[in-house]
């Protein structure tokens, strides 16, 4: 009964602490994706039927299995779908202190208490929760992948086999990156396995058969699918290998013409890389290294992790891409040796064990990670984008590291300006217009007018012109943008017609 008491408080806690952003941002969105891309898809699927959100895997080329699960589930309950993510990002919260919960009692075998407390740390920390703030698809890819690690113990058992195929086939179509963490895992463990038999130590050929065979499909998905996924996403990277590769896994960070990952030259990669890092974790490195401990699989996902978010700073021209994600999900082993340091036991830490920390002052310490923890988190959830806490207010890192959870693709502040543009131009376009919306906008307007033909630019000149070029078979363009991309607008002669707060609408 205790044990059950321990796997109910591992999702709540986190599920409640999520929920604290959520509830002080009310009623407006949390996240960047969630407004451009999960509440859009959420709205289409209320109007065309749960079944559009296929369309995610036909036409995006992208891992569909959250956008059917909220398409369904907004389908289903008819709510408003900021509504919808607003739910999502809690429960995933929640789903994850559970399975890292699980993860520690059933495959490292640790106590009630230890467990425990990992999910505690782990769906507490800052880091975790900027995945939560909008990374859903990333997110419920790590809940899979450790629900799937978990039955490691028991493959001999035909259930936990069978659990452990059908969490490996449904990890591969939640998110890419993770689908690639799970393939290396999964190749690393099956030629352990092999190695085993030629050395004629202890081999077992059911385990081997499962690895294999649960290998074998996520692959075929990765190598016909993904990677085609990826060298279309990120089309805009040189990368001289891609004919050779795939459609381009590994991509050329400095010869990138445009987009989100956008260096001047390598010195500047390198700094952002290494500032992102020690940001993220510099507060429980120490705790970190000194928690260690051996084991295969924790070993092989983290050194991934580690080799896609440093490759870039050794082969900046031919590195995995999107190399801050890479790290974003070191939260979850790193959380797991901060655990293991503060509450030892017969799993040994290798570098405070031939330090001789003692156990007093490993109590001593958590009074510290607690604190870190209240502080730290706190101030990330709560506070606003105009007075978020100094330590995540450097503007290199932003980008990655949003300074607050207050924010979707705007200020919470800022959200009822577009609002009120987007009620504006309702009542005053023509029934033969298009819109082109800044990305920032473009979430917000595909919700406001999911009949209209909605272009989306960025900053940068290529994207506006195309979509400059496309909205000219049209009537009448109405260009939405914000302050000070409107420099942009109004130099190629276009006319204000509207403004309040920072947004602004042209036209001609």
């Amino acid at each position: 009964m205790q044990n059950k008491y321990h796997y109910l408080l591992s999702f709540l806690a986190p599920l409640i602490v999520r929920a604290i952003p959520e509830i002080v941002s009310f009623p407006w969105p949390l996240g960047y994706d969630t407004v451009t891309w999960y509440a859009p898809v959420i709205n289409l699927c209320q109007i065309y039927g749960p079944l559009y959100s296929l369309t995610v895997f036909t036409d995006w080329r992208n891992a569909p299995l959250l956008y059917m699960f909220m398409g369904f589930l907004g389908y289903v309950s008819r709510l408003d779908p900021f509504l919808v993510t607003k739910c999502f990002g809690p429960f995933l919260s929640g789903c994850l202190g559970l399975v890292v919960f699980f993860f520690s009692r059933n495959y490292l075998g640790w106590s009630d208490k230890k467990s425990l407390a990992c999910a505690l740390i782990c769906a507490s920390y800052f880091v975790t929760l900027r995945l939560t703030w909008d990374s859903y698809r990333n997110v419920l890819g790590l809940i899979l992948f450790i629900i799937a690690l978990s039955q490691l113990p028991n493959l001999e058992k035909r259930r936990n086999a069978l659990l452990f195929f059908v969490f490996c086939f449904l990890c591969a179509f939640s998110h890419e990156l993770v689908t690639i963490i799970l393939l290396i895992t999964l190749f690393y463990l099956a030629s352990l396995e092999i190695y085993r038999k030629l050395k004629g130590g202890v081999f077992q050929k059911g385990r081997l058969i499962v690895l294999v065979s649960s290998f074998l499909l996520p692959m075929v998905l990765f190598a016909l699918y993904y990677t085609n996924w990826l060298g279309n996403s990120l089309f805009y990277f040189y990368n001289p290998f891609s004919e050779s590769l795939f459609g381009g896994v590994l991509v050329d960070y400095i010869s990138l013409r445009t987009g989100f990952y956008l260096y001047p030259s390598v010195d500047v990669l390198n700094a952002h890389i290494l500032l992102l890092f020690f940001i993220c974790f510099g507060p429980i490195l120490p705790f970190v290294v000194l928690g260690y401990f051996k084991n295969e699989v924790l070993d092989v996902t983290t050194l991934f992790l580690l080799v896609g978010s440093f490759m870039p700073m050794v082969l900046p021209h031919s590195a995995l891409p999107l190399w801050s994600r890479w790290m974003l999900m070191l939260t979850v082993p790193f959380s797991i040796y901060v655990a293991n340091f503060l509450f030892p036991d017969e799993t040994g830490a290798v570098l405070a064990e031939k330090l001789r920390v003692p156990v007093f002052m490993r109590a001593k310490l958590l009074v510290l990670i607690i604190l870190l923890l209240v502080i730290f988190s706190s101030t990330y959830m709560v506070l606003p984008a105009e007075s978020a806490f100094p330590y995540f207010s450097n503007f290199n890192t932003a980008r990655y590291l949003p300074p607050t959870m207050q924010y979707n693709t705007v200020p919470i502040s800022r959200s009822q300006d577009i609002v009120i543009a987007l009620t504006w131009l309702s009542f005053n376009m023509s029934w033969d217009s298009c819109v082109v919306a800044h990305e920032s906008l473009a979430g917000w307007t595909k919700l406001a007018f999911p009949f209209k033909q909605i272009y989306t630019y960025s900053s940068v000149d290529v994207y506006l012109e195309s979509a400059l070029f496309w909205s000219q078979f049209f009537g009448k363009v109405y260009i939405l943008t914000m302050a000070p991309y409107d420099i942009i607008i109004a130099q190629r002669g276009f006319n204000l017609v509207f403004q309040f707060g920072l947004v602004r609408i042209y036209t001609k």
